[in-house]
């Protein structure tokens, strides 16, 4: 996967990273300045300490200096989601000397910011729409 440009077209490239869709899971993308690549991890929303210390530091091995935390999740599992995405900012910061990091919530097809502050921004209310990114055939998936 190429390193992120926008929330819209990392979250669009995700399912193609994973050859699969996401869901109950944290995935964390991370990536290098000068790097044409990305690396995808993914660890399910009830991952134990363990589990999350361990993606947070494969980023690091991997030589990410940023990274995308993103929790996808029905709404009954927010208030998980919330507590395994601060953990894993935490971590990266902390533990993998990740500079770097963003954090999303993708419910359905929509998606919200954890650290947009704007009141005014539709990713705190609605949310934005993912907009699907046409595949290298030149299909959306």
């Amino acid at each position: 996967m190429p390193p992120p440009l926008t929330p819209s077209t990392t979250l669009a490239l995700i399912p193609q990273a994973l050859t699969r869709e996401p869901a109950a899971e944290a995935v964390l993308v991370g990536w290098a300045d000068g790097v044409d690549e990305a690396v995808v991890l993914s660890v399910p929303l009830d991952a134990d300490e363990a589990a999350l210390l361990i993606a947070a530091r494969q980023l690091a091995v991997d030589g990410a200096t940023h990274a995308v935390v993103v929790t996808y999740t029905d709404d009954a599992g927010v208030p998980l989601a919330r507590w395994v995405v601060g953990r894993l900012v935490d971590l990266l910061v902390d533990e993998a000397a990740v500079t770097g990091v963003d954090a999303l919530r993708v419910t359905g097809d929509r998606w919200r910011s954890y650290t947009c502050h704007d009141p005014a921004c539709r990713c705190q209310t609605d949310g934005t729409p993912i907009t699907p990114t046409p595949t290298p055939t030149g299909d959306t998936p």
